[in-house]
């Protein structure tokens, strides 16, 4: 029996609407009804959000992280030293410059939607290490006044920063359906609902809806700028040693 293609579209985003209106209702059971719908509407660019959203981000090289999932967060440390374990100690300025903690102290959220309800729901925080780990921790052993072994640096984010993460994705499904309820007075279901669709994109995009709000997929830069202070105290570093030994020499 043939299916009205119009009428299973009108079906399917009314209830993806009512999950993603409902905070009780798993969000994940939703972006699974997206990705069957975006299959039939021929949309890969909305595909690839539901599925990046439900599998996680980082998957594959290059891949970007929206906006929404950067939060920021206290960065901290786990480290051994003569006086014991220390376990959350901050990571401060001081440690790794103004520029670069301001950098550090965005977070990547690259988990998948269903982990991360079941973090919302619970009372620990999520623990996410920070990338370059040897650098960071080169760079920070380099400013203490005593040695110490760093064994992790790491973003810690209470459950409700996570429900705050869970909220944005779905407050973009319900700007994709407030612009199908607004697009489909003029244009048939089918039609309306790629309109729709539209405010999801690929990353690296920036896309406009009919109200004129819009939003951005961007990427940390302070990778860059980790590579770069560590290069700078490594270098600082040898050349002091060059010169030591230097005067050992010639004394």
């Amino acid at each position: 029996m043939d299916v009205d293609l119009d009428l299973f579209v009108r079906s399917e985003l009314a209830q993806i609407r009512a999950a993603a209106q409902d905070s009780a209702a798993s969000l994940a059971d939703a972006l699974r009804r997206l990705v069957a719908l975006a299959g039939d509407l021929g949309s890969p660019e909305l595909l690839e959000w539901a599925e990046r959203e439900l599998a996680g981000y980082g998957r594959v090289p290059g891949d970007e992280m929206p906006d929404y999932r950067l939060p920021p967060s206290p960065v901290v440390m786990d480290f051994v030293s003569r006086a014991g374990i220390a376990h959350g100690f901050a990571v401060t300025p001081y440690l790794v410059g103004d520029a670069l903690y301001e950098e550090i102290s965005q977070s990547q959220v690259r988990s998948g939607v269903r982990q991360l309800e079941a973090i919302a729901a619970g009372s620990e925080p999520l623990r996410l290490a920070l990338p370059l780990q040897g650098e960071l921790m080169r760079l920070i052993a380099g400013r203490l006044d005593q040695p110490v072994n760093i064994q992790r640096i790491y973003w810690t984010l209470p459950p409700h920063v996570i429900l705050a993460v869970l909220d944005q994705i779905r407050t973009r499904l319900i700007k994709m359906l407030s612009t199908y309820t607004l697009a489909v007075r003029s244009a048939p279901p089918v039609e309306a609902a790629r309109e729709a669709l539209t405010v999801v994109v690929g990353p690296g995009a920036t896309v406009n809806i009919p109200d004129g709000a819009h939003f951005a997929l961007r990427t940390p830069r302070w990778r860059t700028a980790v590579a770069a202070a560590a290069w700078f105290v490594g270098t600082a570093l040898t050349g002091l040693g060059a010169y030591f030994a230097w005067l050992q020499v010639s004394s």
